[in-house]
């Protein structure tokens, strides 16, 4: 879902053209990428 707030500010900035694709996949394998935080 979106984080808090970021819906908001594109409707305030008039955003446009925004489109999204929501897939429900079964991979065989997934990839955890852990950032540091800095």
């Amino acid at each position: 879902m979106a984080c808090s707030g970021y819906v908001e500010d594109l409707k305030s900035e008039a955003a446009q053209g925004i489109q999204i694709e929501i897939k429900r996949c079964q991979p065989s394998e997934l990839t955890v990428f852990n950032e540091e935080e800095n």
